[in-house]
């Protein structure tokens, strides 16, 4: 039977008009800046702040104010984060409630059917309903692709915030200031500053005209009190060099004989160690500043007496010897010994230097029959390299560990944006440190020379140990210009005055067959017994004695490297330690620390797949529900209400019924509701300027159409009727009840 038109009765029934609902695109206005403003802003600070490029300037562009603008803008995004976190599930669960609207009415013919069932579900809005969603796995007539859509998009929304806290944290970053770069009486503003001096470094202007005598006569007294476990403050390991046994502490390492000792390294085994004019402890915060280094290393061989240079080669070689009783020793090193082998250049340089060593003991002499049974003639070359160059010193950016020799030196550009280095003579700011360096005139107080040597300036690693070890001041010399009358006093003043090199050297060295000053030291021991009345002998017995160290090749490279450490380490500390000579003044200072996201790819992304996600679903969702008018906002209470008014009598009349307590009737309706078909559809049939519109349809055992086989009457008693829709002034449709 063809369902029935009913007039409209104003007096009985009210107008319920399907109109296009802007709730869901109003929520969006207000929820999705929230969520994705602080969102935008988290990335930004993760990489840098609003106003600048970088969290990393090394020339202090950030000031206080800056510093109070960076914490206001995080502070302001961790609060619109945790408010959009609150509003999420509710808006989200909003915006789903007005969607199902649309999803539960009949739009078009050939629809997904949807049960009374399903819609009840809907309008529990069940997607935020853990225990309902697990039930519907069981139940079809419970579970729609809507329900699961709207449940997965509550997820995204619950569990965003959580893994964002998770993946980007937050982060505390330091930073450089305006007060950190500000060293005072040089700038602006600079009456405080938090940076302080970390030392002094030499400049290559300044070092060229260190005295040559100044360095000799300080090695010479390093090497002489020299011991191996001495804590050596300017010792610095190359980066990466890691020892070979775990039993050494950092303390060790700060000495010479964890690179010298031998009884725990393999054969080929080479110590890799510089020396700076800063402690191995210096650390310049969020400062970065390079420094001067200078690292030397020896090869000796053993050769043929006949390889010994016949000539000196060099402008200025160093050359000495000492002949007495058949006991004759050379020493050469070529080059010259007044003249600095560096360039002014900060690239880094290498100079190559020889050491020639001849000791012969003449046959049927008297040293032959005193000193031959327990030694050998020998001669030994030895080459040193020696390399010059600036490193970084440890800071922030680095994680506080060194950096590597620099081959090259950076250039302006690059000094200026990422560096401190400044160079300040006489109280003038000269600028970045350049390449080359410059000249830089001085004039050193000069002590008075015996041997008018004031004036040289200071030559290469190598030619300074050979002065040091063998030179005028030396007990060698000292040995050597001994008369038939004075050799008894000079042995005793070089015993007194223990003027021996590396005297106390080798017993901690297991590498060592033979101490280096053994026999020396035995001369000067009373109750050794090996002193004799011939003070000849004696003599002779403390100069070869001081030699044997060099007929081991290991031993001979080890010495040399060390007084070449020493030579080293006090050419480059000398600017510091002159009153009338300023060297380059590095400083170290803490930075400020502003809070900021961490910067993690993988989370960003992740992050922005969920919001991305989320902002894609919800404003589809917006559109799909203000894009098709509705009979209401939502799929709330007071729609349930309206739907069972309409269902009440239909089930009544199939014997269904939900009665309190009658738990195998609800159970019956239940599966009863799971077949009728939910849809609160219309469908359109033009008869001159009205349009029929249907009601749910319900299904149980055969269709049955609302209102069929009924009358106006009925429908006004409260029975299912039919609904017409005519044409509105205001709103367009109207749906009559």
């Amino acid at each position: 039977m063809p369902t029935q038109h009913i007039k409209h009765e104003k007096s009985v029934e009210a107008d319920v008009r399907l109109e296009y609902r802007w709730n869901s695109i109003y929520l969006l206005a207000f929820y999705l800046p929230i969520l994705i403003l602080p969102w935008i802003l988290t990335c930004i600070l993760a990489s840098r702040p609003l106003n600048y490029p970088s969290y990393i300037n090394q020339q202090g562009i950030f000031t206080k104010d800056d510093v109070r603008d960076i914490g206001r803008v995080r502070t302001a995004t961790d609060a619109l984060s945790r408010i959009a976190s609150t509003l999420a599930v509710p808006i989200v669960c909003a915006v789903l409630s007005q969607a199902a609207v649309v999803y539960a009415e009949h739009r078009k013919p050939g629809q997904r059917p949807l049960s009374v069932r399903q819609l009840f579900v809907l309008a529990d809005g069940s997607w935020a309903d853990v225990p309902t969603l697990w039930e519907s796995l069981a139940h079809a007539s419970m579970r729609t692709r809507f329900l699961w859509m709207g449940a997965g998009l509550v997820l995204v929304a619950a569990v965003q915030p959580a893994l964002q806290s998770l993946l980007i944290p937050d982060d505390q970053k330091l930073i450089v200031t305006h007060d950190d770069t500000c060293i005072w009486g040089y700038g602006d503003g600079c009456s405080w500053s938090p940076q302080r001096p970390a030392g002094i470094d030499a400049e290559p202007g300044l070092l060229e005209q260190v005295p040559r005598d100044l360095i000799v006569q300080k090695v010479q007294s390093r090497v002489l009190s020299f011991d191996p476990k001495d804590v050596q403050e300017h010792l610095w390991p190359e980066p990466g060099f890691v020892s070979e046994g775990e039993e050494y502490s950092a303390l060790d390492r700060g000495t010479l004989s964890y690179y010298y000792d031998s009884s725990s390294r393999s054969p080929n085994y080479q110590p890799t160690y510089f020396v700076s004019a800063f402690t191995n402890d210096t650390r310049t915060g969020v400062l970065r500043y390079h420094a001067l280094r200078h690292n030397s290393t020896a090869k000796c061989e053993e050769v043929d007496h006949s390889l010994f240079p016949s000539e000196c080669s060099g402008s200025r070689p160093f050359t000495t010897n000492y002949t007495r009783d058949g006991l004759d020793v050379r020493i050469c090193v070529p080059g010259d010994y007044g003249k600095v082998p560096w360039t002014l250049s900060r690239n880094m340089q290498n100079v190559s230097e020889e050491f020639w060593l001849d000791v012969v003991i003449a046959e049927g002499s008297h040293s032959y029959y005193s000193l031959k049974p327990n030694t050998k003639d020998f001669a030994v070359h030895c080459t040193a390299d020696s390399t010059r160059g600036y490193f970084e010193l440890g800071n922030f950016q680095t994680n506080y560990a060194w950096g590597p020799l620099l081959e090259i030196w950076p250039s302006i550009a690059d000094m200026e944006s990422n560096f401190n280095d400044e160079l300040f003579v006489s109280g003038k700011d000269l600028g970045k440190l350049a390449e080359p360096a410059p000249a830089i005139p001085i004039e050193w107080e000069l002590t008075d020379s015996p041997f008018n040597t004031g004036t040289l300036k200071t030559p290469g690693p190598l030619m300074i140990a050979a002065l040091a070890l063998f030179g005028n001041s030396s007990f060698f010399v000292a040995a050597k210009n001994a008369t038939e009358d004075t050799m008894e006093a000079t042995v005793d003043i070089i015993c007194q005055q223990s003027t021996v090199p590396f005297d106390s050297y080798g017993s901690d060295f297991a590498s060592l067959s033979t101490a280096p000053a053994k026999y020396a030291v035995d001369i000067c021991d009373p109750t050794s017994g090996a002193r004799l009345a011939n003070s000849s002998y004696n003599l002779d017995q403390l100069v070869w004695g001081s030699l044997q160290g060099f007929s081991d090749n290991d031993t001979a490279k080890e010495m040399l490297e060390i007084t070449m450490y020493f030579a080293n380490e006090i050419h480059l500390t000398s600017i510091g330690l002159q009153d009338q000579v300023s060297g380059r003044t590095v400083y170290t200072s803490p930075g400020t620390q502003v809070s900021k996201p961490r910067r993690s790819l993988p989370g960003i992304v992740i992050i922005s797949l969920l919001i991305s996600l989320q902002v894609i679903a919800l404003v589809g969702l917006a559109w799909y529900t203000a894009s098709t008018p509705t009979w209401t906002t939502k799929l709330d209470a007071f729609a349930l209400a309206r739907i069972g008014a309409r269902l009440g009598p239909r089930l009544r009349d199939a014997g269904l019924d939900f009665d309190i307590g009658d738990h195998a009737g609800s159970v019956a309706a239940l599966k009863a509701l799971g077949k009728m078909n939910g849809l609160i559809g219309i469908e359109e049939h033009e008869k001159g300027e009205e349009r029929r519109l249907l009601p749910i349809e319900s299904r149980i055992e055969s269709e049955l159409e609302l209102g069929e086989g009924r009358s106006a009457s009925a429908a006004s008693a409260g029975a299912p009727a039919a609904l017409t829709a005519g044409k509105s002034e205001k709103t367009g449709r109207v749906l009559d009840i």
